[in-house]
């Protein structure tokens, strides 16, 4: 799995959002949707396929992004700026740094 999250990562680092208001965070690609669906649910993370009929993104809860680190914290991007950001704002506490470093 730490593969799948580092995959995830470098994705969401280049492909990614974090939603203006702090509800959820994205990684968008249209050929890849699915894809990144199957390994977000490899992950037992929730995520959903936004439009359903032709997917163009995958989009969680703001918490599982946080849960997930998303955003590589190494690498301190302003997209994972953006994440802690609204974390704290919506009280929702990250991992230990620990987490991040195994």
């Amino acid at each position: 799995s730490d593969l799948i999250i580092a995959f995830l990562q470098g994705l969401a680092d280049s492909d990614g959002n974090v939603d203006k208001n702090g509800y959820y965070a994205d990684i968008s690609s249209v050929p890849n949707s699915l894809f990144y669906k199957e390994l977000f649910d490899t992950l037992q993370i929730e995520s959903h396929s936004y439009p359903k009929e032709h997917p163009q993104q995958i989009r969680m809860l703001l918490r599982h992004a946080v849960q997930l680190s998303l955003f590589n914290p190494i690498i301190r991007s302003y997209r994972y700026e953006q994440l802690i950001l609204h974390a704290i704002r919506r009280k929702i506490i990250p991992p230990p740094p620990s987490f991040f470093l195994r």
